[in-house]
């Protein structure tokens, strides 16, 4: 398996409500998370992505891109909150080591009703 399903496959695990699964496949002992709304550690970010697919069940997710360099993979993707019709633009960014998340870095970003943008964010 490449670093690139890896990635695709957490996230996707993750969606799907799978977090104790994605995060026992595929994150590392030495696990990092770098957003500022959640602690560094694995299990914080893992029971806060659970907690979101029991508050968000049917959300679907969209890749629109994927890149790979050595160990570093970014993904760019769509999530629409079937609660509230919201899109979500995300972009993830893994380091990986021996074929294991290491490092985790996430943006996202809410797509407004209005836009100057006539190409939108998608």
């Amino acid at each position: 398996m490449s670093l690139k399903e890896i990635a695709i496959d957490f996230l996707t695990l993750v969606v799907k409500g799978e977090a104790k699964i994605a995060f026992n496949l595929y994150v590392s002992t030495e696990f990092i998370h770098h957003n500022p709304w959640f602690p560094a550690d694995a299990n914080s970010l893992m029971c806060a992505m659970e907690t979101d697919a029991i508050n968000q069940p049917k959300k679907s997710f969209e890749l629109i891109s994927v890149i790979e360099e050595r160990n570093l993979v970014a993904v760019h993707s769509r999530v629409v909150l079937k609660n509230s019709l919201k899109e979500i633009a995300l972009a993830h960014f893994f380091k990986m080591e021996n074929f294991k998340i290491v490092e985790l870095w996430d943006i996202g970003q809410e797509a407004p009703d209005i836009t100057i943008n006539t190409k939108g964010m998608f």
